[in-house]
């Protein structure tokens, strides 16, 4: 019997054995590799999240700026095509543009504003009187108006991005005389 007991104490024990080998800290680190590897996808994950949103955010920030930038062209457009036409008469008038541009609206309205008058200025033209044999005369008076008011192109263009309505106005002041007054209402 005591050999036996000899023989046991001799011969180490399984666990020492596990343990001399590592076998116990493969199973405990299996465990925690498949942990961290599932916070790391997790993390990953988020990171991919806020990357595609970023994105997504500055495609739309791009698509919008060429918005902005096309409605300046088309309201610049249609100023000028008013500008050029010989009479213009109160009112306003909507649309739409064409092709590619139809998702743009516009709406252009034609008005009098009235205009204080200027202060009377009198004004002595730089040359009288510095030149030997200059002409001379009295200072010129500044200031008369002929017409109380002036005219004004006021034009706006709308259109929507993504269900969101944007809209640019643009105004502009022009002569009296290109403004067509029935002539009941002249003064």
């Amino acid at each position: 019997m005591t050999r036996r007991i000899a023989m046991r104490a001799a011969r180490p024990s399984r666990k020492a054995a596990r343990r001399r080998r590592g076998e116990g800290k493969r199973l405990s680190s299996r465990g925690y590799i498949l942990v961290e590897a599932a916070v790391a996808m997790a993390v990953l994950s988020i990171g991919m999240l806020g990357i595609h949103g970023a994105m997504r955010e500055t495609g739309i920030t791009g698509a919008q700026a060429r918005d902005f930038t096309q409605a300046r062209f088309l309201l610049e457009r249609l100023i000028v095509e008013t500008e050029l036409q010989p009479m213009l008469v109160e009112g306003t008038e909507t649309g739409e543009f064409e092709g590619a541009l139809s998702r743009f609206r516009w709406r252009r309205t034609i008005s009098k504003v009235t205009a204080p008058p200027p202060p009377e200025l009198l004004v002595k033209p730089p040359w009288l009187g510095r030149r030997p044999g200059a002409p001379s005369g009295p200072p010129r008076r500044f200031g008369a108006m002929r017409s109380p008011y002036l005219g004004k192109i006021s034009a706006t263009v709308r259109w929507t991005r993504n269900g969101r309505p944007f809209e640019r106005t643009v105004e502009t002041l022009f002569s009296p005389e290109k403004l067509y007054v029935p002539p009941e209402y002249r003064s």
